[in-house]
């Protein structure tokens, strides 16, 4: 006997729904591509550890660049204030120099004024000589004043080797042993530094009464 004819389809039994879906859902999946189980607690705990030694790893490699980024952030700028140090050191010495030649005719301008002002005499030329000299005198020591450049005294003062330079030495009672007692030549300081020494005549004990006082010591000793 025929079954009555349908218009409608049959639905799907359970069985084949979950068929479809499974279908469906590999349907987007790239070919070769198989869908993975979830990861295991036990294979998590394998991979856990090289994750984190290779984070260490990276963690070390970065302070390394950050320190050679810094020691060459250092070196660049210790190399800056090298180069600056020795411009500075080669304009103050090519200065210097400079002056020390500048500083000879000013001795010779000094040495005229002063013999012109010792001498006796009296004419109206020679006063003129004189307060033309002193004038550019004065013009000279403002240069130099302005360039930080100026005299210092020694006369009358204790030998000094780091300022002084001895040209001649005499026997005296009068002044106590190293001190100048006339300067030839007077000296020049360019700030802190020394630019030229004064050159100056020493007080010197006379020799018998070293001898003397040599004895008296010997004989306190034997005493």
């Amino acid at each position: 006997m025929k079954k009555p004819f349908k218009n409608q389809e049959e639905e799907p039994s359970p069985q084949q729904e979950e068929t479809a879906s499974q279908c469906h859902d590999q349907e987007g999946l790239p070919p070769g591509f198989e869908e993975k189980a979830p990861m295991e607690g036990h294979d998590r705990d394998i991979i856990s550890p090289l994750i984190k030694g290779e984070m260490e790893a990276l963690k070390m490699q970065i302070e390394q660049e950050k320190k050679k980024y810094f020691r060459g952030l250092a070196d660049m700028e210790n190399l800056r204030k090298r180069m600056h140090k020795e411009k500075y050191d080669a304009t103050r010495f090519a200065t210097a120099n400079l002056i020390n030649e500048f500083l000879i005719p000013i001795d010779n301008l000094e040495h005229a004024l002063s013999f012109a002002r010792h001498s006796e005499e009296t004419q109206d030329w020679l006063q003129g000589l004189i307060k033309g000299l002193e004038m550019t005198l004065t013009e000279f020591h403002n240069i130099l004043e302005n360039h930080q450049v100026i005299p210092f005294q020694s006369e009358g003062l204790m030998f000094d080797p780091h300022l002084h330079e001895v040209i001649e030495m005499e026997e005296t009672k009068q002044h106590p042993e190293g001190m100048i007692i006339q300067e030839f030549v007077r000296g020049y300081k360019h700030g802190d530094r020394v630019l030229r020494p004064a050159r100056v005549k020493v007080a010197k004990a006379i020799v018998k009464d070293i001898n003397k006082k040599l004895s008296e010591e010997n004989k306190q000793g034997e005493n």
